[in-house]
């Protein structure tokens, strides 16, 4: 019998030091960074389930675009258009 191992990589906010915003449709600062086993991320808000736009990178399968991903998907977060401020 063999055991195969594999690489779970979850990167939050707080781990790469980034500051997130506050939902946009509720308020709360209950949102993080989300992702499957592929180095595709977004931010969600856990109070009303609002998500960000995914990140997009090139080769999601590649384990070094898991932290380039993960900013991103922090950065589009975080924009706001200058009527919502």
């Amino acid at each position: 019998m063999s055991i195969e191992k594999t690489l779970t990589i979850k990167l939050t906010a707080e781990d790469l030091g980034i500051p997130l915003a506050a939902c946009p449709y509720c308020g709360s600062e209950a949102v993080d960074l989300v992702n499957t086993w592929t180095a595709s991320y977004h931010v969600a808000c856990f109070s009303c389930g609002a998500q960000g736009p995914p990140s997009t990178r090139p080769d999601p399968y590649r384990v070094l675009d898991h932290e380039a991903a993960a900013r991103e998907a922090a950065w589009w977060w975080n924009q706001r258009p200058f009527w919502a401020e």
